[in-house]
């Protein structure tokens, strides 16, 4: 890794801004595995020991200095891939190891405050047109991921209903074939490779069904409005004629008193 560049090397892995853990977390730890840094960060590879000769002489201060070395690299990598915000929360960390574990710390401190959104964001969550089928399996999976990094209880089969709940009818008669599998059938796993397999025979759902909905909306609309316009304008003609009557029973009133007057005059 002589002559690297960090921010150049890491300038793919979206920044860590408190909450994106996941997705952060993702990125990052593909990109320690390349590297050979994975278990630095996760605190499986600690820095060895002192090994004394029998004048007291450190021994393995090679190995010492290799995983300093590595891991001051590590520690680099976490700090180019978070935010200024965030940085602020790791500025007293020693270890690559204390920076993952606070990084973590503060996202599970929000999202513990989110719990409840959490999952009311998970029951509502509604299939997205414009994303492929397994897009939208992956969202309910990432919301599930975070709930249970809160201890929250997600189930299997909680994942799967959740999933098929959201399919809509371009999907036909899928609902029914998987309600007919035993409990034990119904994993994730069969339940992703089904799906992508039907998508892939029968193409993503079109959003015209949406779109058609709102010209029909509209068309009604319009229809509404000229069925109102021509109810007003009957019943103006009624007026227009309501007045034209009073007119003429106007005329015959007077009619009748001057005929009256001329009987009396008579």
């Amino acid at each position: 890794m002589e002559g690297s560049n960090v921010s150049r090397d890491t300038s793919h892995i979206p920044k860590f801004d408190g909450g994106n853990f996941h997705t952060w977390k993702f990125w990052l730890m593909l990109f320690m595995r390349n590297f050979n840094l994975q278990n630095i960060i996760l605190g499986e590879e600690l820095i060895p020991l002192e090994e004394h000769d029998d004048n007291g002489v450190v021994t393995n201060q090679e190995q010492i200095r290799s995983w300093n070395q590595r891991d001051t690299l590590a520690s680099n990598y976490i700090y180019s891939t978070v935010t200024e915000k965030m940085r602020d929360y790791l500025i007293n960390c020693e270890t690559t190891c204390e920076m993952w574990l606070r990084s973590g710390t503060k996202f599970t401190q929000r999202s513990a405050a989110n719990k409840g959104q959490l999952w009311a964001q998970f029951y509502e969550y509604k299939f997205v047109h414009e994303s492929d089928i397994l897009a939208n399996i992956t969202a309910i999976e990432n919301l599930a991921r975070q709930l249970k990094d809160l201890e929250e209880n997600v189930t299997e089969i909680q994942i799967t209903n959740k999933v098929v709940s959201i399919l809509t009818q371009h999907y036909g008669h899928f609902k029914p074939w998987w309600d007919n599998l035993d409990e034990e059938q119904q994993t994730t796993d069969l339940l992703t490779t089904r799906l992508i397999s039907k998508e892939q025979r029968i193409g993503k759902p079109s959003t015209e069904k949406s779109d058609t909905s709102n010209l029909t909306e509209t068309a009604f609309s319009s229809t509404y409005s000229n069925q109102k316009f021509k109810r007003g304008s009957y019943r103006n003609s009624g007026s227009i004629r309501g007045s034209y009557q009073n007119r003429n029973r106007g005329w015959k009133n007077k009619a009748n008193i001057v005929t009256g007057r001329i009987q009396i005059w008579q």
